[in-house]
């Protein structure tokens, strides 16, 4: 009885077979079904051991089908985590150094401070990019934005230096200079050094400074210390983002930006 009433719902399961109708089936075997679930479990489990190339051959004929439920399950764990580490955060805020002197755009007092750990040679944060900066656009009272350093890449941690380096100067160019490198990042990383002479050449930054400024070690620490609090908060990626402290992974949708703001706001 055990082993028919595994086989029918294997039979079931596997489209491969053919299953008998309904009425066919033995009140035994439905009452078997019913009462032990684990039974039928045991020897699902046992069928496919013994028969893998039948699950294989499925496999094969629904590999469209089955891919979709794969990502379908990543999405739903992905968003999963992502709730888990948005109630954890709303509860106990990650606490990131703000310092004025920075470069950010927004309103120096607007309520809401998001700190972006970018990478310039990373194609998503410069998607995100956008994403934050039409943002500030939207609630240019409320929202501020602090551009800080997460380099995996050796070209990024060159990029960065030229970054603070021009912000010493000037930090609308410097903003200037950070939209430039994100269109142009396929061009920098095969022109290396020269591509970013042409963006500092175009922006009518002072060469001799800048030229200084690109040995300070000041500022390489500072890139150095970046990366050490996005690590230190357990961020792997880039872009990562903290928005008053909760934090948010990737080139996520406007929307998810808002959603995020709109609980803060509600939590106070």
């Amino acid at each position: 009885m055990k082993k028919l009433a595994g086989m029918l719902l294997i039979c079931g399961l596997l489209s491969g077979c053919n299953a008998p109708k309904p009425e066919m089936i033995q009140e035994e075997a439905l009452k078997a079904i019913q009462a032990h679930p684990e039974i039928i479990k045991e020897q699902v489990l046992k069928t496919i051991r013994e028969n893998p190339e039948v699950m294989m051959d499925v496999l094969k004929e629904k590999n469209i089908e089955v891919l979709q439920i794969v990502e379908k399950g990543s999405r739903d764990l992905a968003e999963k985590k992502r709730d888990e580490r948005l109630k954890l955060d709303l509860a106990n805020p990650k606490n990131p150094k703000i310092d004025l002197t920075r470069p950010f755009i927004g309103d120096p007092d607007a309520p809401i401070t998001i700190v972006e750990y970018s990478d310039f040679q990373c194609f998503y944060c410069g998607k995100a990019a956008g994403t934050v900066q039409d943002l500030v656009k939207k609630y240019p009272k409320k929202i501020r934005v602090f551009f800080k350093h997460m380099p995996f890449h050796e070209m990024s941690k060159i990029e960065a230096m030229y970054f603070e380096s021009i912000a010493r100067q000037s930090m609308e160019k410097a903003w200037k200079f950070h939209d430039i490198a994100f269109d142009r990042r396929e061009d920098i990383l095969k022109e290396k050094e020269s591509g970013l002479q042409d963006i500092v050449n175009l922006l009518g930054v002072d060469d001799a400074r800048l030229k200084k400024d690109l040995e300070s070690k000041e500022l390489s620490d500072m890139i150095g210390v970046d990366l050490q609090e996005a690590r230190s908060f357990g961020f792997d990626a880039t872009p990562s983002f903290l928005i008053n402290g909760v934090s948010l992974v990737g080139a996520v949708p406007f929307e998810e930006f808002e959603k995020v703001i709109r609980l803060i706001e509600e939590k106070k």
